[in-house]
């Protein structure tokens, strides 16, 4: 079982993905690759880490141990549309804000991250919807904290 040990660096060659935001580079490979991620954060268990990936407008998962990734929650898509009148619709002119589940959710650049110390929670920056958010990892539901 691969953990990261307390004051151990060793992450940072684990969760580089290669310069553009389509690559795949990096030990790790994320589907969509990583766009402006923001924010890290490890598990208490060492186990495993979350990734706010602020232009994808997802959170995402990477295991140490056997190198697998996941979707947590977002959908991958900013409030924006082309479109005449009501239809379009523009990154600061529009909420961007949904709760859910998983892909149902939406974020608008999350920006930063904290695990509850039982590992069972995060909390997200969700930072132009100007909430705190928290993420219940065994359901991937989505509620507002703050905001």
């Amino acid at each position: 079982q691969n953990t990261l040990a307390e004051g151990s660096t060793s992450a940072a060659y684990c969760l580089c993905a290669a310069g553009h935001y389509q690559a795949h580079g990096g030990t790790f490979a994320f589907a969509g690759g990583l766009y402006y991620p923001r924010a890290v954060a490890v598990s208490p268990s060492g186990t495993h880490a979350f990734i706010a990936d602020t232009f994808n407008h997802v959170i995402k998962e990477v295991s140490f141990g056997d190198g697998s990734t996941r979707l947590v929650a977002g959908s991958g898509s900013a409030c924006y549309a082309e479109g005449k009148g009501s239809n379009a619709l523009f990154p600061f002119g529009c909420s961007g804000y949904a709760e859910g589940k998983g892909s149902s959710a939406l974020f608008q650049e999350p920006s930063g991250l904290a695990v509850h110390p039982d590992g069972q929670w995060i909390f997200v920056s969700d930072k132009l919807n100007h909430k705190i958010r928290w993420i219940e990892l065994e359901t991937a539901q989505t509620g507002l904290l703050a905001g």
